[in-house]
């Protein structure tokens, strides 16, 4: 409590009085790059038709301000407009606290529909969702068309 060594008051400090606090919230989770909105207390992502598959886990990025969080991230897939969900556990670098995260990711199918196909867009290349090429799609068949100014569509052929 003094400037020089050895010449300050009969001051004391007790240890026991001292906590090191550890955090171990997100202050933001992001889906390719995309911040992921809270609805109700779950994290929700929509995913556009053009783009209908699941993001991987390595898409899912988290930002907190804690130092040495442990994060652990899983995904449960599912069917239909849901395309999945994955859940985030973060736990604290002194292991005393842990929060739990949850993101739902559905699939758009309306989306699709949003596209406004120019008229000097012609298609130039059919591939199928193995993406091969091919010459002529068959009725019901899904099919990727390359226009000739670049852009992509999924369709089914009727």
């Amino acid at each position: 409590t003094n400037a020089d060594a050895g010449c300050g008051s009969d001051d004391s400090i007790y240890v026991d009085d001292i906590q090191l606090i550890y955090g171990s919230q997100l202050s933001a989770i992001k889906v390719k790059g995309a911040a992921v909105d809270l609805v109700d207390g779950v994290y929700e992502y929509t995913v556009n038709s053009a783009d209908d598959v699941a993001p991987t886990l390595d898409d899912l990025t988290v930002e907190s301000t804690s130092k040495g969080l442990r994060i652990a991230k899983s995904f449960a897939a599912a069917s239909g407009d849901n395309l999945g969900d994955y859940t985030i556990t973060t736990t604290s670098a002194d292991l005393k606290e842990s929060h739990v995260y949850h993101v739902h990711v559905k699939f758009d199918p309306t989306s699709i529909s949003t596209i406004d196909k120019a008229n000097n867009d012609k298609v130039e290349a059919i591939y199928n969702l193995n993406g091969q090429r091919i010459g002529k799609a068959v009725s019901g068949q899904v099919v990727i068309e390359k226009t000739a100014t670049g852009k992509t569509f999924k369709r089914v052929v009727k």
